[in-house]
């Protein structure tokens, strides 16, 4: 994203118009995570460093837990570890298959900010009691 900020500089009116144009970039990007719909509602993905807490969108507002965030900012060179959570019996009953990240195990992918935005997907899979 390119802001340009253009200022005049107005002087005595005998004197020229100045002209000053700033251009500029973020510094940051933004990483984003989706967790597909159909994960249960205590299904969540965090992050560390921490920011993300990120659900299935039906699930956004929990009356219980702090409110469900799923993008972040951060500077390009950050490494960013998720992890999904569940709280039925992990791998028995759930996995998690993730896109856009490397995955470190099961449950966790790793992934490093570039100057692109990022978009992660992490999506539960029931497999079963």
């Amino acid at each position: 994203m390119i802001a340009l900020l253009t200022l005049f500089l107005l002087q005595d009116p005998v004197t020229d118009l100045g002209f000053l144009e700033v251009k500029g970039r973020r510094l940051d990007t933004r990483l984003t995570v989706e967790v597909n719909e159909d994960a249960p509602s205590q299904a969540i993905v965090v992050s560390s460093p921490v920011g993300i807490r990120c659900g299935a969108q039906r699930f956004e507002f929990d009356r219980y837990e702090a409110p469900r965030l799923c993008w972040i900012r951060a500077m390009s060179g950050t490494s960013v570890q998720l992890t999904a959570r569940v709280p039925e019996s992990w791998g028995e009953v759930w996995r998690v298959e993730w896109s856009g990240c490397e995955a470190s195990d099961e449950r966790s992918c790793a992934a490093l900010i570039s100057q692109n935005d990022l978009k992660i997907t992490a999506r539960f899979v029931h497999i079963g009691a």
